[in-house]
This record gives C-alpha cells, structure tokens and sequence, in this order.
C-alpha cells in the first residue's frame, strides 16, 4: 500500500473551504491533518470533516509535509517562504505573491530545498481547456478572444480585477495557448465598486507572427462569462467554459468539374467532447503526484514567471493612465 501524504491546508475563506473539501474527498492519497485560520469560529470546519484545528501556521506547518496556502493574496509571500523553511510542499492559490520579484524569491527557496511549488491556477485544469490546448496545436491561429466577467463580490477586497480574474487568462493565453510571452501590450482599466482597484479592464496583446489577444475581466457585470474564441486560418473555435463545450466551424471548399460552377462551400460544425472531470480536484491531485514523487501536471517554474511579468505589464499599462 503506498504511502499517504500529511497535508494540511491554510485558510477558510472562499477559495479554502473548496479545497478543504476536495483534499477531504482525495482521502486514499491524502493523510488530512487539519487546517489553519486565524478566525477561531474556523474550528467548526475542522469539526465537521473530523480533522484538526491549529491555531497557528506554524504548529501546522510542523505537523505536515505538504500545505494548500488559500489565505488572502497578500500574505502568500511570507507564509510560502515560512512553509519552504519548515522543508514542506506548497501548492499556492493564485496569484503565488504580488510581484515578480516575490515569486523568484519564493521559487529559489523552494528549488535550494527540493521541495515542490506549484500554483493554483485552477482553469489550466478545466477538461475545456486541457482539450483545447491539445486541438490549437494543428491550427494557424490568427486572434484569441477571452471574456470572463461575474457580478461584484465584496469578499474579493485585497486585489484588482487583474490579479483576480485575469491571471487566470494570461496563463491560458499565455502557457496553454501561445507558448510565449506576449511582444506587446496595451491595457485599460476602471474601478466600480472599488475605492482604487480596477474592477474593470481590458488588454490586447501582441505576440509572434502577428497573433493577437483580447482578454476582458469584469467583476462588474451582472452575470457570469466565461469565453474563449479562437480565430484561426482554417477554423473558428468556441470554448464555453461554464457549459463546457467545445464548438469549431471550418469551410471546406470542393473545385467542381462543371464549366459554370467554380466550387462549392460547406460548413462542417464540430462538436467537442469534453471529460466531467473538477478542476480543482484534478489540482490538488497532480499536487499530490508531484509529491509523491510521481509524473505530474502542475503550473509551475517557468510559467509562473511568465504569468507574473505580463501581470506587471498589464498593471502598469493600466495604472499609468489612471
């Protein structure tokens, strides 16, 4: 019988009760010890699904060998480096830290110990777009479109909507679609809700052989989008990421013989089939994969990196004109 990883996970908030339930779900790869937040009335959670409630990080982090850091975006750089210390495995939620400079600091200290460090950037999970980057692959890719917008959620108060919603379509573009870093961009932005972050905003981004890319982020719409359309030479690809489906239409053009017909056009329209498969549960166990020592998928390294420095482009894009 193999051996199962001690793991725990660090915050209780949105993102945290989720893979609180999931690492409880993954139980024949997964020995769950407990879970760390400072509010107290957390220890109703841990009661429920029968694991422990530390009250600090450290305790936890002494009693496990691998950690889920899903506490706010603004105190991912220390406890990460707190959990490279102790010698433990981090999976972090999105975004790992707030700069480039924090998230090298962050993967030197990980790579000095041998430890694993990925990032949760959970829709590089989603069987949509796993399938999706597989199927680009065969086409000359003209523009990329990405709409993703959700109503305001006040419990979002620590970052904009670029670090929030966009990461998570830089990455796709980025690592899943293009394989490279973007030559150029142009970004634009507004605050609705927000005091001084951008609760709105758009960027376009040049890269080789003159392919461009149009990503949209709202937390200020009134209902939820989640779209990804691809213009290319010989098909046009839809990618419904909520509904997930997968639609391409290509022309196919046929020469006929006949004097007075040139050709015939006709529409072929591909209907994908996509696994049912949860992101976040296939996250966490490739994180466990990797752990164990085991051939993995992760969000890592190099493309992390390449996430963080467009995000900074994005923002200063953005904020230089506010």
């Amino acid at each position: 019988m193999h051996r199962k990883i001690r793991i725990g996970v660090a915050g209780a908030g949105k993102m945290g009760v989720n893979h609180i339930r999931i690492v409880s779900e993954l139980n024949s790869q997964f020995e769950f010890e407990g879970i760390f937040d400072p509010d107290p009335a957390t220890k109703k959670i841990a009661d429920t699904y029968g694991i422990s409630y530390f009250s600090s990080y450290e305790e936890m982090l002494d009693s496990v060998e691998a950690v889920i850091i899903a506490s706010p975006s603004s105190l991912h750089y220390k406890m990460a480096l707190q959990a490279a210390e102790k010698g433990v495995h981090a999976l972090v939620e999105k975004p790992m830290a707030e700069s480039v400079e924090e998230v090298d600091a962050i993967q030197q200290a990980f790579r000095q110990r041998n430890l694993v460090l990925a990032v949760s950037c959970v829709e590089r999970f989603s069987p949509v777009i796993r399938v999706l980057s597989e199927l680009v692959k065969e086409e000359e890719i003209l523009a990329v479109e990405v709409h993703r917008c959700s109503p305001y959620d006040p419990r979002i108060f620590d970052v904009d909507v670029v670090s929030d919603l966009m990461i998570h379509d830089v990455d796709i573009v980025c690592n899943a679609i293009m394989d490279e870093e973007p030559l150029e961009i142009e970004a634009y932005g507004m605050n609705v809700f927000s005091d001084s972050f951008a609760d709105y905003a758009h960027a376009v981004m040049g890269f080789s052989h003159g392919v461009r890319a149009f990503i949209t982020s709202s937390r200020a719409t009134q209902d939820k989008i989640r779209m990804l359309c691809i213009h290319a030479k010989e098909a046009y690809i839809e990618a419904d990421m909520l509904n997930k489906t997968i639609t391409v239409k290509r022309g196919i053009r046929y020469v006929q013989d006949a004097p007075h017909i040139s050709y015939k056009q006709y529409n072929l329209t591909e209907q994908i089939v996509v696994p049912n498969k949860e992101p976040l549960k296939e996250d966490i166990y490739n994180f466990g994969l990797a752990v164990a020592g085991k051939p993995a998928f992760l969000v890592e390294g190099e493309q992390i990196l390449r996430d963080m420095r467009t995000l900074d482009r994005v923002h200063t894009s953005i904020y230089e004109k506010w």
